[in-house]
């Protein structure tokens, strides 16, 4: 993957005030987040709790009832689909597997919003996809039909996918959902060398104490907590968010939270 120019180094992340309202039910109330440049923040709470919808509202996917939010100073909202598609890649948990694709033509795909109608892939774009199935191990899938492999590989061609728009904001939601434990290991590793603005949504405490720089604690659609794992990832807290009790210890290798259930 080649270097960062300076016309497109990562974002910085400002979510303010989002409120989200479908129906009756109020999904968030009053969230804000802050993304500093280059760094991994974790989206942590139940299921339920708001995760994937505020990621929706950061992704340009939900609009919220009310509230902002920015990449660096510009209000996504504001802004097209395509404008967007060049600052922002997105890996969802779930994505349609009926494409009659194969894995290398669904990485290519990612150079779509970097591109005019029917414009054709240049070498340059041949190269950078090459370098993303390496680096995401699938380059043996690259001639599979994307539908016919397994539910982590499928993962990982999405993944590599949007590491090809070069994004300045890499939004994934459960992204290690379908990934066995050496490749969650090596995705989220790969998150923190990137240099990209990360957002990723996790179910696995010890995951984002180990990987997050920051991380978010949402609860019922308002935020917790939010902070280093250290500061927000406490035994009163996860008993109160998740309703169990927890034992935390430091890491002997990482020096890091490492959260055990009593």
């Amino acid at each position: 993957m080649r270097a960062r120019q300076a016309g497109d180094m990562p974002a910085r992340v400002h979510v303010d005030g989002i409120d989200v309202r479908i129906g009756d039910a109020h999904i968030l109330e009053a969230v804000g987040l802050v993304a500093e440049p280059g760094t991994v923040v974790g989206l942590l709470g139940p299921n339920g709790s708001g995760k994937s919808t505020l990621l929706r509202t950061i992704f340009r996917s939900l609009p919220p009832t009310a509230g902002q939010v920015h990449l660096d100073r510009d209000d996504v909202w504001t802004h097209s689909v395509k404008w967007n598609a060049k600052q922002t890649a997105v890996v969802l948990q779930d994505a349609p597997t009926e494409f009659p694709l194969t894995c290398s033509e669904i990485v290519r795909m990612g150079r779509t919003a970097h591109k005019r109608l029917l414009e054709p892939d240049t070498a340059f774009d041949e190269d950078l996809c090459d370098a993303a199935m390496e680096l995401m191990e699938i380059t043996s899938l690259a001639h599979k039909v994307f539908s016919h492999v397994s539910g982590g590989e499928r993962q990982r061609v999405l993944i590599a996918r949007a590491l090809v728009q070069q994004p300045r904001l890499l939004i994934m939601d459960e992204p290690t959902n379908h990934l066995d434990l050496h490749h969650q290991l090596s995705l989220l590793d790969l998150a923190t060398k990137l240099g990209t603005t990360v957002v990723v949504a996790l179910h696995d405490l010890n995951l984002a104490a180990r990987y997050c720089d920051s991380v978010v604690l949402l609860d019922r659609g308002r935020v917790v907590a939010q902070g280093t794992p250290a500061d927000v990832l406490t035994t009163e807290r996860i008993a109160e968010v998740y309703r169990v009790d927890v034992q935390i210890i430091e890491h002997p290798t990482t020096g890091k939270p490492h959260i055990m259930l009593c």
